[in-house]
């Protein structure tokens, strides 16, 4: 057997040659595309803060105290 014998070599099939090169190829126009419009779409605006909460100036911690009956 020479060295240059390659009989045993299987060679891959033809479709995973191709799924690799549409792979890499989608990735790049999803890359290229992703760049154009973050280029051409102008910045938001920052939006508005919601209106602040007054502090309550008491801190309740625990069970609440049960209703008193409403008269049986």
């Amino acid at each position: 057997m020479s060295l240059n014998d390659d009989d045993d070599v299987k060679p891959r099939p033809e479709f995973w040659e191709k799924a690799v090169i549409g792979l890499a190829a989608m990735l790049t126009l999803a890359a290229l595309g992703a760049a154009y419009f973050l280029s051409v779409l102008p910045p938001t605006k920052p939006g508005t803060p919601p209106p602040a909460q007054p502090q309550a100036s008491e801190v309740t911690v625990g069970i609440f105290p049960a209703k008193p009956p409403d008269g049986h």
